[in-house]
């Protein structure tokens, strides 16, 4: 509902006063989180199997606890280690933590090879699905410009630099924990807080986008919207799946190899990934394994997947979202509130449902479980729509001058102080309590660009002829309309300005490639026996400049050509 109209040269006011039935609508969503947590807490008792141990499994378990630096150790090594575990099978007993009886599910799939033919099915079915829906919207009469509903005119469009640059350290920081390097701020908290931060933004800035082109999704420009999040989201999904499927083939000859012993354990994992459904319900197969990370139908196969699986099943919701999403000021910030608490609340009935036996397999499910991630989504959104009813009211003007900035910095310290100091033995499997922060960070960037975006306006309209300057970028010390005060600070913030850069953005543009294909690296340098320096530092270069390089590569090649040819399948082309 658009603000009313008002008289000329007035503006309207920004009430918060929240509207109840403009809240109703928040309610399913929050109903949909609740209904996945009570049933979360029925019985998991699906099959009853009692785990084997022979001291041949011992063997094969113990080999997959290698963890990724061991794969530096040359075949030899290996060798002698699975000759020693074979005649002393004790201490893999150590190793492996045993499942218990009455709580896991009988493998359906034995064959590697099936594995793989329901995967690249999945592939292709999620292929001809989207083939099938862009034909049908296409060959739907769209509705015509004058039929089409137009927001009321808002702020022009606004880069947000500092995000790209956050976006593109955070990138930088999960690389590394991801690879187990030794290296300052490499921790896992610090990386947890950068998957719910991009969860928020990611939010923030489709509802962004969108709002500013309708009021509402109709049916078509929701399927719409839905296809083009496949096409930006998929293909480089698909790409990382069979890349790690060729890697981790299992060889019956040859040496010693973890990654193919892994591959053929907990196989559902290969066709499960491939139609996104790994995050939806936790599997627990019986049997032992061990540590590694591409074991399980969760962190299986492409380890990173559950973050594009979560965000392409939340964009199947997002037309109705947006469509939800109140428009008074007052009702925003009682539903943002509330999803932020929920949030939390959520998180310890999904730990309490899912804490059975040991917790080995399914301690860490709720860490992507898609409800409470979707709580994140949805705050994001709401922030973008207060920074919408904010502009058209003029609201955001009272912290103009820096303001913004300041508040960006503080939320930028805080986003890496309190995951520093919670300790790997609080964080709570995904859940920093951050996302306030993450929704107030996207709100004061977002302003602090807009306010950046009018100075360089003023400079250009006042000072035709631009003189050198030191320091921010031109139009800070340009004398802006109604002799404002010359901001002390940059208006982004010190550290937005630092992070607003053009080789953070440059980097920002390829760290979703990098980012789903980081798993593939090092398979790649174990399989044909490459290694990295030994020193953490150069290591940790060389590992980044390898993966960006690969993600590059695939942007090129696979990812753009791919995206060219399916949005000309949707635009009739």
């Amino acid at each position: 509902r658009s603000p009313p109209q008002r008289g000329r040269g007035s503006r309207p006011t920004l009430v918060l006063k929240p509207s109840f039935h403009e809240m109703l609508p928040i309610v399913p969503i929050l109903l949909v989180v609740v209904a996945s947590e009570v049933s979360s807490l029925g019985t998991f008792q699906e099959s009853e199997c009692q785990p084997t141990s022979t001291d041949e499994s011992n063997v094969v378990f113990l080999q997959l606890a290698l963890s990724a630096a061991e794969y530096s150790s040359t075949v030899e090594n290996a060798t002698n280690l699975q000759l020693a575990s074979a005649t002393t099978p004790a201490p893999a007993k150590l190793l492996l933590k045993q499942e218990s009886a009455g709580s896991c599910r009988k493998p359906w799939i034995t064959s590697h090879t099936t594995a793989m033919a329901l995967m690249i099915a999945g592939i292709v079915a999620g292929l001809g699905l989207f083939l099938v829906c862009g034909a049908l919207c296409r060959s739907t009469p769209q509705r015509t410009v004058s039929q089409t509903p137009k927001p009321q005119a808002s702020a022009q469009p606004v880069k947000m630099l500092a995000i790209e640059g956050v976006r593109a350290l955070w990138t930088f920081q999960i690389i590394l924990f991801h690879a187990h390097i030794d290296v300052p701020m490499a921790t896992r908290t610090l990386a947890h807080a950068g998957m719910q931060f991009f969860l928020v933004t990611s939010g923030f800035v489709n509802m962004m986008s969108e709002d500013g082109r309708r009021e509402k999704f109709s049916f078509q420009e929701g399927v719409l919207f839905i296809l083009k999040r496949y096409v930006r989201l998929a293909p480089l999904y698909y790409v990382a799946l069979l890349l790690m499927a060729w890697l981790m083939w299992p060889h019956p000859k040859g040496p010693f190899d973890p990654l193919a012993m892994a591959a053929s354990i907990d196989l559902e994992k290969w066709p499960l990934q491939a139609v996104f459904a790994h995050t939806l319900w936790p599997l627990h197969f019986c049997g032992e394994r061990g540590d590694m990370q591409w074991v399980g139908p969760l962190w299986g196969a492409n380890l990173v997947g559950w973050f594009v699986a979560d965000l392409l099943i939340i964009s199947l919701f997002f037309p109705l979202f947006f469509n939800w999403c109140p428009s008074r000021p007052g009702t925003v910030v009682a539903c943002l509130i509330a999803v932020i608490i929920s949030r939390t609340v959520f998180q310890f009935a999904t730990l309490s449902a899912f804490a059975q036996d040991d917790g080995h397999q399914w301690a860490d499910f709720p860490y992507a479980f898609i409800p409470l991630r979707a709580l994140e989504f949805v705050a994001g959104m709401l922030a973008s729509r207060l920074c919408k009813l904010m502009t058209l009211t003029g609201q955001w003007e009272v912290l103009k001058r820096g303001g913004w900035g300041l508040i960006f910095d503080l939320c930028l310290v805080i986003s890496i102080v309190v995951p520093l100091l919670m300790g790997e033995e609080v964080e709570d499997h995904g859940e920093i309590y951050l996302t306030a922060v993450f929704c107030v960070a996207c709100t004061a960037c977002y302003f602090g660009a807009r306010e950046r975006s009018q100075l360089q306006q003023a400079s250009t309209m006042s000072a035709p002829e631009t003189s050198a300057s030191v320091g921010p970028p031109e139009g800070e010390k340009a004398i802006a309309k109604g002799n404002e005060a010359t901001p002390a600070i940059p208006v982004e913030g010190l550290l937005g300005w630092l992070l607003s850069n053009k080789f953070l953005e440059l980097v920002a543009s390829y760290a979703y490639p990098a980012y789903i294909l980081q798993q593939c690296v090092e398979p790649i340098l174990h399989k044909y026996h490459i290694w990295l320096a030994k020193d953490p530092a150069l290591k940790a270069l060389e590992l980044i400049l390898l993966i960006f390089a690969l993600g590059i590569v695939a942007q090129k090649l696979v990812q753009n050509p791919l995206q060219r040819v399916m949005l000309s399948h949707l635009q009739n082309k």
